[in-house]
């Protein structure tokens, strides 16, 4: 907070300095509480996640069609159940990091390799 004499009877008090991003941020926020869209502030983040959960499944899907292997075969590679790595490939799966380190060694493929393409 700085503070800003215009003149003498303004030296005693604090003049607030707003960037341009704290502004926009406000007024926005402004814009969801009017609209009732701040109350689906967690539907909003499931939808980030999910987005993250897709791209990991279209790559694993896209990784397992380069090695010609079937979902079942895959499945059998990694010792995962074949309904699980379905869910994994259409996003519906928030993997644990075991699963995934599993995954990579089916693929035989680093974990950092992996990543690159989601």
């Amino acid at each position: 907070m700085k503070r800003v004499a215009r003149n003498d009877r303004d030296a005693d008090y604090p003049a607030f300095v707003l960037s341009r991003t704290t502004l926009l941020t406000a007024a926005l926020l402004a814009i969801l509480l009017a609209s009732g869209l701040a109350q689906r502030g967690s539907q909003i983040c499931n939808l980030i996640m999910e987005d993250v959960r897709v791209r990991f499944g279209r790559a694993l899907r896209e990784r397992c069609h380069m090695l010609g292997v079937s979902q079942e075969g895959f499945a059998d590679l990694c010792g995962l159940d074949r309904t699980y790595v379905g869910g994994i490939e259409r996003g519906e799966r928030n993997v644990a990091l075991v699963n995934i380190e599993k995954l990579a060694k089916a693929l035989k493929i680093s974990l950092s390799e992996f990543f690159r393409s989601v």
